[in-house]
């Protein structure tokens, strides 16, 4: 769990617990629950852990030279106390391949085919500017994007 938490969160705790000046115990703590305490200096005092509405400090040594919380992090060149997960780095790149796929399949549910067809008669066989711009927008707001025909509210 502790491996899985760090991959995911980019962040992962362990707790140790000692009797006398030998740690007996590691836990493994879920990152979405720590917050780091930072010190006058910057870097961490203490961890607050909270569960079910209730925060307990955590600071100091289980045993001498033990810290009682080990912190490990993947790099995030944006936070001092935070780790980046991949998942978080890729983002941005995920959401343009979820986008693009979305966009596509609605293209091939269409048969690749636009849904009809603009014909348009005129005695003087022009359009205004305003009636131009009036009509791409329209046109613009019923038809752009990964939605298919069925969603398209007229």
């Amino acid at each position: 769990s502790w491996y899985g938490f760090l991959l995911v969160s980019g962040n992962a705790y362990l707790e140790a617990v000692a009797i006398g000046d030998d740690v007996r115990e590691l836990h493994a703590l879920r990152p979405d629950r720590i917050k780091v305490v930072p010190g006058a200096d910057g870097w961490p005092e203490a961890w607050e852990y909270t569960v079910g509405g209730k925060s307990i400090r955590i600071a100091g040594d289980a045993s001498p030279g033990v810290s009682r919380i080990l912190h490990m992090r993947l790099f995030n060149p944006a936070n001092d106390h935070y780790g980046l997960s991949p998942i978080e780095a890729a983002a941005t790149a995920i959401d343009l391949h979820n986008q693009a796929s979305r966009w596509n399949k609605a293209l091939l549910d269409n048969s690749a085919r636009p849904s009809g067809a603009l014909v348009y008669t005129s005695r003087d066989g022009q359009l205004s500017p305003e009636q131009f711009a009036r009509l791409k927008s329209e046109l613009e707001a019923g038809f752009q994007g990964a939605r298919t025909p069925a969603e398209f509210k007229w």
